[in-house]
């Protein structure tokens, strides 16, 4: 865990958390990091770098100076993500190690490429849960349209997984071929047992003598947690299929993310979108030949700045990685000390499980009256005094809300606060402060 001294020494990176409002004088306190995370500034300088001095296209067919740079750093930003996450190289190209890491926009782009290209049939089920993002329940809707069906595992009273109606449901429905969860949620900060559930799957899958795919959400889980999907014989081992991530909330560029796939399933998958550097060969005359992933489903020209940034971000996260998660789970404490009262009063109530390290860096609470409401009035007004940064609203998780209304207040607003390991102590009692006089 860190201490206070080095979150001080931390902070010195991020230009963003160093201002002063002039309004009010004091610094900001950000706390909508389940959303996008701030930038060190060594991400700005790197594509700064890109901008200024080697702002040319990549790729092999321009072979000169300032291609063969882009070329060089694209490339060692894939290999640092496959390097987060240990996965292996899986093939080479031209003599150098090629790793299963496709570049996306978003996490959301990498959910909608498998949805696209892996082959579903009309009568077979997606299963998700109820605390998909909307990211990780549209394109399976759309799926529907096509013949396939939706299956929604509600979760616990305390939102947790659960496991034995998981199992059920997969012993049950013989249609089920791909399932589809969150590794941690945008909602309470819950992560789901991935081991247990990887595991269920492919025991259904010897017991039923029939193929069944894991896709993960791994927008919220990637800027907190070590993973292992590529060693099977080290600790931690995740036997995922597919698994999409989100540089944005990972102190990287927005507009940024990754979808890692098994080498031997991208190799079947076909073309997503195509275009520009999808292509082997093709003509007036004949159909195109596509090529080999990565560049198979990377069409277009790269956003170039954005993926070097993103490599700066990466090497920046991978040194703190391991001591993160104790630290939120540390600030949580401090935060829910003070709020679980105020639940337990049923002045407000708070998502998720009681205990506050079952829910990372998040705390998010449901305010008994609509936004227009008094409480909530002054709350934002308290807010802006501060300068406290925090979320309001569904957080594209529609499905809960849309299926819990008979266990929320009659009226109320969801207000999320999710920490991170720029945050300090300080900033974090001030929240609680705010709050637990607004609604004590």
């Amino acid at each position: 865990m860190f201490t206070q001294p080095e979150i001080k020494e931390l902070r010195k990176d991020f230009p963003a958390l160093n201002q002063i409002n002039p309004k009010n004088g004091k610094p900001p306190i950000y706390l909508d990091n389940s959303c996008m995370t701030m930038k060190p500034l060594v991400v700005a300088e790197a594509e700064w770098d890109y901008n200024t001095k080697y702002p040319a296209c990549g790729g092999h067919r321009g072979s000169y100076w300032f291609a063969e740079i882009v070329h060089e750093k694209v490339e060692a930003t894939r290999s640092a993500i496959a390097n987060l996450i240990k996965v292996p190289a899986a093939k080479s190209s031209e003599g150098k190690p090629l790793f299963p890491i496709i570049f996306t926009r978003n996490a959301t782009e990498g959910l909608n490429l498998v949805a696209a290209t892996l082959g579903l049939m009309p009568g077979e089920t997606v299963l998700i849960t109820d605390k998909e993002h909307n990211s990780n329940l549209c394109p399976w809707q759309e799926f529907e349209k096509r013949g396939g069906k939706v299956s929604i595992l509600s979760t616990k009273a305390d939102n947790t997984f659960d496991m034995p109606g998981f199992k059920a449901l997969l012993a049950k429905d013989k249609t089920i071929k791909l399932v589809s969860v969150n590794h941690s949620s945008n909602l309470d900060g819950v992560t789901n047992p991935l081991q247990p559930i990887i595991k269920a799957v492919r025991d259904t899958e010897k017991k039923q003598a029939r193929n069944i795919f894991v896709t993960i959400d791994g927008a919220q889980s990637l800027p907190h947690l070590t993973l292992n999907l590529g060693d099977p014989e080290s600790p931690g081992y995740l036997d995922v299929d597919f698994y999409a991530g989100s540089i944005h909330k990972m102190l990287g560029p927005s507009g940024l993310g990754f979808l890692y796939g098994k080498p031997e399933l991208l190799d079947c998958l076909p073309p997503y979108m195509v275009g520009g550097s999808t292509i082997y060969e093709t003509s007036a005359y004949h159909r195109p030949v596509y090529a080999e992933w990565p560049a198979r489903f990377e069409a277009g020209l790269q956003n170039y700045g954005g993926i070097i940034g993103a490599g700066a971000a990466v090497k920046y996260l991978s040194r703190l990685l391991p001591r993160i998660k104790a630290y939120e789970n540390h600030l949580n404490g401090i935060l829910s000390d003070v709020l679980m009262p105020l639940h337990e009063a049923g002045k407000i109530r708070i998502l998720g499980p009681a205990d506050a390290l079952q829910r990372g860096g998040v705390l998010t609470f449901l305010a008994p009256e609509r936004q227009e409401g008094e409480r909530m009035r002054v709350l934002r007004e308290k807010s802006w005094q501060h300068n406290l940064m925090y979320r309001t609203g569904h957080f594209c998780v529609d499905v809960w809300f849309s299926t819990r209304q008979d266990k929320l207040f009659p009226s109320y607003t969801p207000v999320r606060l999710s920490a991170y390991f720029y945050n300090t102590e300080a900033e974090i009692e001030t929240a609680a402060k705010v709050i637990q006089r607004i609604f004590a």
